[in-house]
């Protein structure tokens, strides 16, 4: 492996990790619109 492949390698891993930080946000953010949705029914 050259220095090329290296370097792609580590943006594609930069990447990767971006995206998986922003999914697993907007999955939390999902679950606190149905949390907020669900308990404005109780009420």
């Amino acid at each position: 492996m050259n220095n090329m492949d290296i370097e792609t390698l580590k943006h594609m891993v930069d990447y990767g990790v971006i995206g998986l930080l922003v999914f697993m946000s907007f999955i939390a953010v999902w679950f606190f619109i149905e949390r907020v949705i669900f308990y404005r029914k109780i009420n």
